[in-house]
């Protein structure tokens, strides 16, 4: 599968001020492989951001806290208040 077409899976049809528009699915609900883990990252970047460039490890913060920089990523779904990317992994 295609990126662009992964992409338009992960979106659903919804009415937004009487227009039909492609909206993300609910979080957590879209089917990964068997041998994935769902994956949850809090970023910054706009959603034309992600989707142009992905995660950046350019943009990592990890130093700011005394952390190493990687793209870091939690099993639970976060609250609502923050913007963050949905992904899996493979677990091997």
């Amino acid at each position: 599968m295609k990126y662009s077409d992964y992409y338009n899976f992960l979106l659903t049809e919804n009415i937004v001020d009487k227009q039909i528009v492609k909206v993300p699915k609910e979080a957590g609900t879209v089917p990964i492989l068997n041998n994935h883990l769902r994956l949850y990252h809090y970023t910054d970047a706009t959603p034309e951001e992600l989707n142009r460039d992905g995660l950046l490890m350019s943009k990592a913060k990890g130093h700011t806290y005394g952390e190493p920089n990687f793209v870091w990523a939690s099993l639970k779904k976060p609250n609502d208040y923050k913007r963050y990317v949905e992904f899996s992994v493979p677990i091997d």
